[in-house]
C-alpha cells in the first residue's frame, strides 16, 4: 500500500507540472522563468488562474483545445480532492485485511471527520486516473505548442 501510495505522489507531481505548462503557455511566459511563480503558490491556484486565462482570453471558437483543456483541469480538481485525502490523511490499520483505513478531518462539510477504507486496488484505480489526466493534458500540451 505504500508503495502505491508512493506511486501516487510521484505521478501527482507531474500532473502540476503539466498544469503549470499549460499556465506558462497560456501566458506565453518564460518557460525558464514562471516555474518559480508556480512552484510557489498551491496547484489549485494555477488551475484556477488557468480557467481564468481560457475565459478572457479564448474561447471554443477560438481556440479548438479549449472543452478539452476546461474538462481536464475539472478531473485534475477532483483527484486532486481525492488525492489530498490520501497523502493528508491519518492513516491506520482499522479496516479490513489487505487495507487501511484513512481518517480525514474537514470543517467545510457536514462530516467533520470522515474514515474511509482503502485498498491497494483503490490506490491502483486512482493512480490509472492520474494517469489518464496526465496523457490529456500531455496531448493539450503538444497541440497547444503546434497552434502557437
Amino acid at each position: 500500500m505504500l508503495q502505491r501510495l508512493g506511486l501516487l505522489v510521484t505521478r501527482w507531481a507531474f500532473v502540476e507540472q503539466c498544469v503549470s505548462d499549460l499556465f506558462i503557455l497560456l501566458t506565453k511566459g518564460d518557460p525558464g522563468a514562471m516555474p518559480i511563480v508556480t512552484a510557489n503558490v498551491s496547484n489549485r491556484s494555477v488551475v484556477e488562474w488557468t480557467r481564468t486565462l481560457l475565459d478572457i482570453r479564448y474561447h471554443t471558437d477560438e481556440w479548438q483545445l479549449d472543452r478539452e483543456a476546461r474538462e481536464a483541469l475539472q478531473d485534475v480538481d477532483e483527484l486532486r480532492n481525492e488525492r489530498n485525502a490520501l497523502v493528508h490523511g491519518l492513516w491506520g490499520t482499522e479496516g479490513p485485511p489487505g487495507s487501511a483505513c484513512v481518517q480525514t478531518v474537514r470543517l467545510d462539510r457536514k462530516e467533520i471527520i470522515r474514515d474511509v477504507v482503502v485498498t491497494a486496488a483503490d490506490l491502483d484505480d486512482l493512480i490509472d486516473d492520474i494517469l489518464s489526466v496526465t496523457e490529456r493534458l500531455l496531448s493539450i500540451l503538444k497541440r497547444a505548442k503546434g497552434e502557437a
